[in-house]
């Protein structure tokens, strides 16, 4: 995998490019919408329905396995607040998406 791309649409469309990566190895491509230097404080996301992977020189790629977080329950315990209680928690009653 020499080059890939991955783009993110909410139609069928292109979208826009989220992650570009260059390597000559086995490797795992991490796209979110907040800059390197803040994610252990946040995780950021995009409103998707497309993905689209494009490796343009590359010719007989296996790939094994592809992963795409989408998103999750409730009970988000992703920080906590200063006297160590956990920011997000369990929500009162439920929630649906979209």
């Amino acid at each position: 995998m020499k080059e890939t791309e991955v783009a993110a649409s909410d139609d069928s469309a292109a979208g826009g490019s989220v992650a570009e990566n260059s390597t000559d190895a086995y490797t795992t491509i991490w796209f979110d919408a907040v800059e390197e230097s803040e994610r252990t404080s946040w995780i950021g996301t995009y409103d998707a329905r497309y993905i689209r992977l494009t490796m343009p020189e590359t010719e007989n790629v296996t790939i094994n396995e592809i992963g795409i977080c989408g998103p999750s329950g409730d009970n988000l315990e992703f920080m906590t607040t200063g006297d160590g209680k956990p920011a997000v928690g369990v929500l009162a009653e439920d929630y649906t998406y979209g």
